[in-house]
């Protein structure tokens, strides 16, 4: 009788303390602790966060849940000032990779080369074209966006482009450096390109509204802490 006992109560103890940690962590899933940009602390479930965006009344994040078969699921998140519970909408293809403000009206851009409007019930489509890898270079007045070439490996769009996501206009030109992305400077499309086999850089000047190639000027290897406008 003794030994039984020892038996149960070994088996108690034993189930008392997974219950206890399951029940702690369970809490560290449910919410980490994330720092924002202006050293605010919020709550979120997230487990990771790629991308954090200021909104008219909270934050909007990019990240990933990690599920119980370990797999790691895209979400986006919009975290409330005042408080109020926060909400998570899924992405079924590639994750969060820009966040922009278009007309008053939130977007996220996924790497899958889609993007959805953000609203109180969630996700939802929209008509804008976009290609995977895309970074947005201009949200006002119109939207434009370049990929840069390598995004397809032994494809025909392996060239990249800037465009309009309205299908306005369509280039293929390819920035050379990811560290020199392109940029609007006075207004119109500046890019940084690359146009013989001896590395010659230049710069492209586009008309942001039509697309055309309004000059282009050589320059010498630009520095790190460079922005294009600089050049």
């Amino acid at each position: 009788m003794n030994v039984i006992k020892r038996i149960k109560l070994s088996r108690l103890v034993g189930i008392l303390f997974l219950c206890a940690f399951y029940s702690i962590s369970g809490c560290f899933a449910a919410a980490s602790i994330f720092l924002l940009p202006n050293g605010e602390r919020i709550s979120t479930e997230l487990d990771s966060i790629d991308i954090v965006f200021s909104s008219n009344n909270g934050w909007l994040l990019g990240g990933y849940k990690v599920e119980k078969n370990g797999n790691n699921l895209a979400f986006v998140s919009f975290i409330p000032s005042n408080g109020d519970p926060a909400a998570y909408w899924p992405l079924d293809e590639g994750y969060a990779s820009q966040f922009f403000k278009h007309k008053n009206e939130f977007y996220v851009m996924s790497s899958a080369g889609k993007v959805m409007e953000i609203n109180a019930s969630g996700l939802s489509a929209t008509d804008f074209v976009v290609k995977p890898k895309s970074i947005l270079i201009m949200d006002e007045p119109d939207l434009i966006a370049c990929n840069p070439r390598g995004w397809a490996k032994l494809s025909a769009m392996n060239i990249g482009s800037c465009y309009r996501l309205d299908g306005a206009w369509d280039i293929k030109l390819s920035w050379t450096d990811i560290g020199f992305p392109p940029q609007i400077c006075n207004g119109d499309l500046n890019v940084l390109v690359t146009t013989n086999k001896n590395r010659q850089l230049e710069i492209f000047v586009i008309d942001s509204e039509t697309g055309e190639l309004l000059s282009t000027r050589k320059i010498d290897k630009p520095e790190k802490n460079q922005s294009i406008c600089e050049l």
